[in-house]
């Protein structure tokens, strides 16, 4: 599915928060910070793997860890290993030791930036935007990739999928689909989010910027109050005028909400 021309970021009106306009940055935070405790995490069944596909990976394991060893030892220790791992591999404790030590990959190599399709979402402006007191900041995404391609970052940009079910994720066939499968998926119960993720490579727990030149617009919640849209009109002025500013406000006699330009001079 194509993506929209605009993606958001839902920020409160702290310091953290308006530090995304002010430095004009993005956070990549690593999976395990995410509060979702299955976010990035779905179980990897490590119990369908065939002996010969257990061998496989784990002689590439080794190849990989082991650059030193020659070619008969790794067949050695990859026999010993598989022929291991074969038989106790509905062993509990052992399939949660590699499904740790898959996350911790995780955490090493992918940073996480969360963005919505939509800066409509009641319940985003509440979770995420301190009650609508906060701010959501609007990203051109065909600007945004053209940054990233610039900057020769490995990256993924695309929708989170919402299943009914948890996913069958098999570790023994394309890894990294695995761990791309991992952070794209998250349960129906987060479909409100509409989220849009950006995946950079090696990346984790690290600022992505400047991002300046992506913003298209900054819209402010209806509670916000007169001190912080001060100071976000302020740092628009110091970036760019052509950044469209915006107020959300509840439709009469609804439950969904609207936006009404603010004009800054």
């Amino acid at each position: 599915m194509k993506l929209p021309n605009e993606i958001y970021k839902y920020r409160t009106c702290d310091q953290r928060g308006l530090d995304v306009l002010r430095k004009q940055e993005l956070w990549l935070a690593a999976p395990s910070t995410l509060n979702d405790p299955l976010d990035c995490r779905i179980p990897v069944r490590y119990e369908l793997g065939t002996f010969r596909q257990i061998y496989d990976k784990t002689l590439k394991y080794l190849k990989d860890k082991h650059p030193e060893w020659n070619r008969g030892r790794v067949k050695k220790v990859a026999r010993i290993k598989t022929q291991y791992i074969h038989h106790n591999q509905k062993n509990k404790e052992l399939v949660q030791s590699f499904r740790e030590e898959h996350a911790k990959i995780n955490d090493q190599r992918y940073g996480v930036c969360s963005l919505s399709s939509t800066n409509l979402s009641p319940v985003m402006w509440s979770q995420y935007a301190g009650s609508h007191k906060g701010l959501c900041i609007g990203i051109n995404s065909i600007k945004l990739e053209q940054l990233l391609q610039s900057q020769r970052r490995i990256y993924w940009l695309d929708y989170v999928k919402y299943p009914e079910e948890l996913p069958i994720l098999n570790p023994f066939f394309d890894e990294v689909q695995v761990h791309l499968d991992q952070i794209f998926t998250k349960s129906k119960h987060w479909a409100y989010e509409e989220e849009v993720r950006l995946i950079v490579a090696e990346k984790p727990n690290s600022r992505f910027g400047p991002i300046s030149s992506i913003i298209s617009s900054v819209t402010v919640g209806n509670q916000i109050s007169d001190r912080n849209l001060e100071s976000i009109v302020s740092i628009i002025k110091s970036l760019n005028t052509s950044i469209l500013l915006y107020k959300t406000s509840f439709l009469e006699n609804s439950f969904d909400m609207e936006l009404e330009r603010v004009l800054y001079g």
